[in-house]
């Protein structure tokens, strides 16, 4: 299995945990072995910027965003949230505005929800 398809296996399981629990926060041991994985094939880079543009789990992009600090990734995302935004699709919308706020180094989302990931971090 590719990285990026051990990532999208990630991605679904943190999808499937939210679903049961509705705790946003149950996505961080997934996310958490995705930055690890990610991190580990830095040759991949656009790759994963391309995959992590196009998640359906926008928890999991969102911690994956706010952890990697990419600015290919933020660039992306910022961009698909502005054509979402023209062209009036407001439920892509609040996805990617999740998304968007988590490119921000104070995203407040990482102190409250994702502090388990984030506290002892250093991103």
């Amino acid at each position: 299995m590719s990285p990026i398809e051990q990532v999208a296996l990630l991605e679904k399981h943190a999808e499937l945990a939210i679903a049961d629990s509705a705790n946003c926060s149950d996505v961080i041991p997934f996310c958490a072995e995705a930055i690890s994985l990610i991190c580990s094939f830095p040759d991949l880079q656009d790759e994963f910027t391309n995959f992590l543009s196009n998640m359906r789990c926008p928890e999991f992009a969102a911690v994956c965003v706010h952890a990697l600090r990419w600015d290919s990734l933020n660039e992306l995302i910022f961009q698909k949230y502005s054509r979402a935004v023209k062209q009036n699709d407001w439920r892509a919308e609040g996805a990617l505005r999740m998304v968007v706020e988590a490119a921000n180094p104070d995203w407040e989302d990482a102190h409250v929800f994702y502090s388990a990931y984030f506290h002892n971090q250093n991103p």
